[in-house]
């Protein structure tokens, strides 16, 4: 028998930490800290034409894909009064797309290509006509959230 207990002791050593998602273009994490909590403009987050840009209780911006995605229009980073960004980076979110094959009605059988429609850098691939996986071209825009029918993708913050 095994003992739930202990088991259920070490699950928190295997978990990831939780990385916030942030605004595209930064030139390093730690810059978030030294200036966004100052800034009272939060400029980046007015000029957001997707509206995904809000800020976490300490004035940190984060991206919420829960109505759109990113389109690296760059505004965000042009906005922002300090140095904390660089438009010549790639277009590149520290995230990542996690479809949920429970969920995702592709792995269930039925036709569904809401996800790889919209995905621009091709980072959704299929076996056959189902079962869609998220491949390394992932950008973490995160177009494919608010698309999909159920639900089944979320987008997971990495280190970037």
């Amino acid at each position: 028998m095994v003992d739930l207990k202990r088991r259920g002791a070490l699950s928190p050593l295997f978990r990831k930490k939780k990385i916030p998602i942030r605004v595209p273009f930064y030139k390093d994490f730690s810059l978030f800290d030294k200036f966004c909590p100052e800034c009272e403009e939060k400029s980046c987050g007015k000029v957001c034409e997707e509206e995904i840009i809000k800020f976490d209780e300490n004035g940190l911006p984060f991206l919420d894909f829960e109505s759109s995605g990113c389109t690296f229009c760059k505004e965000c980073a042009l906005a922002c009064p300090n140095e904390i960004f660089d438009t010549d980076l790639p277009f590149k979110i520290n995230a990542f797309a996690i479809i949920q094959t429970a969920l995702c009605i592709g792995w269930k059988g039925t036709m569904c290509f809401a996800c790889k429609d919209v995905c621009e850098p091709e980072a959704i691939d299929f076996f056959g006509l189902y079962r869609p996986t998220v491949n390394q071209n992932c950008s973490g825009c995160g177009m494919c959230v608010n698309l999909c029918p159920t639900n089944a993708i979320k987008m997971e913050g990495e280190e970037r």
